[in-house]
């Protein structure tokens, strides 16, 4: 139940903050949330070796660069239907 309510509590904070960004946060915002995903599936897998610190740090890192890869190529999909609605 505990962690059902910090999900979603996580989840709303998410999508706040992801509901308040302007042009060339999304890159950011991808690896910042990346990286919070990342961490803390590194950390669950972590503590099923035995290992959860290095599992927070490698899945964290991990995360941020699947975060700013997906952030980066989003930002340029709005750049390119901005252009789109301009011509």
């Amino acid at each position: 139940m505990m962690r059902n309510t910090l999900l979603g509590i996580a989840c709303l904070g998410w999508l706040a903050v992801n509901g308040c960004t302007v042009p060339g946060d999304t890159t950011k915002l991808g690896a910042a949330t990346g990286g919070i995903i990342g961490a803390g599936v590194g950390a669950l897998v972590g503590s099923q070796t035995a290992t959860p610190a290095g599992g927070l740090i490698v899945g964290g890192l991990a995360g941020s660069a699947a975060g700013a890869a997906v952030g980066n190529a989003l930002e340029a999909h709005e750049e390119q239907l901005r252009r789109q609605d301009e011509a």
